[in-house]
């Protein structure tokens, strides 16, 4: 049971901005357990659209999990073995430190986001 002063968990959310011949993708909140699928299930219906190559941006990201990470290479590797591109943006310093931690930061395909609208 939380405690009365714990503040509540931010509410996940994904957003979709089209840029050119790419999508951006950008998770807010927690990604763990509870929400890889969400995200999961917003890439494969991007790339079934069309969009061959996918910027998921860590911008937005309160907590990433080992589920979070392993989705993401998971999406770079599927995207991979079927011709497409899966590459990420840098999120905030935290979501950076467990990237490192579980060193994967050498195997993910990075990109600025930030020249992708609001």
């Amino acid at each position: 049971m939380p405690s009365p002063s714990a503040p509540p968990a931010p509410a996940f959310s994904i957003a979709v901005v089209p840029d050119r011949a790419r999508a951006v993708v950008r998770p807010a909140g927690d990604l763990d357990l509870l929400t890889v699928p969400a995200l999961r299930a917003e890439v494969d219906r991007l790339q079934e659209a069309g969009f061959a190559h996918v910027l998921v941006d860590l911008c937005g990201l309160t907590f990433i999990d080992s589920e979070g990470v392993k989705l993401l290479l998971r999406l770079r590797g599927d995207a991979e073995r079927a011709g497409r591109r899966v590459a990420v943006a840098p999120g905030p310093e935290h979501v950076q430190r467990v990237i490192a931690l579980t060193m994967t930061a050498g195997i993910l395909l990075w990109e600025d986001g930030r020249e992708a609208g609001p």
